[in-house]
């Protein structure tokens, strides 16, 4: 098949896309590493992103939990969103409530995620750390609730 300008042009621009969307940049801030799972761009426990976002404690748990969903026929230990200490959520009320409060402290990151759901005010703190691919998720955890994904416990695997 011959190749046009245009249809070259627009593959470029669709490869550079699909590289943006999976691996993010060194220099992005560490609340734009985070957006993208209220966006409804990604979830936490898909392996296919795991390790352009997640690195430590909170990578090594993400990875148990896909042995565990191995093992157990889909199961795993991770049975809601994360992002949302919640299984349902309205995408609407979260883009019109979502706010990301970023505090950087050298190497480390904090962003809390305020938010509404089913009208009800929830906050999701994220830890991030610079390594040399650039920010990375550490740990998730909600105050509310008392979990922590570094906390977990994943059938011991």
């Amino acid at each position: 098949m011959r190749m046009t300008y245009p249809n070259l042009a627009i593959n470029a621009v669709f490869a550079a896309t699909i590289s943006l969307a999976t691996a993010p940049a060194l220099a992005q801030a560490p609340a734009d590493l985070v957006r993208p799972f209220y966006t409804g761009e990604h979830f936490e426990t898909d392996p296919e992103i795991r390790d352009a976002f997640f690195a430590g404690a909170a990578a090594e748990m993400l990875a148990k939990n896909e042995k565990q969903q191995e093992i157990e026929e889909g199961v795993g230990c991770i049975d809601f969103s994360l992002a949302f200490d919640a299984q349902d959520y309205d995408q609407e009320e979260t883009n019109r409530t979502l706010k990301l409060d970023e505090t950087v402290s050298g190497d480390t990151s904090k962003v809390v995620a305020r938010f509404d759901l089913f009208g009800q005010p929830r906050v999701i703190d994220w830890t991030l750390a610079m390594t040399p691919l650039g920010w990375r998720i550490t740990d998730i955890a909600s105050p509310e609730t008392g979990w922590r994904l570094s906390g977990f416990d994943c059938g011991g695997q």
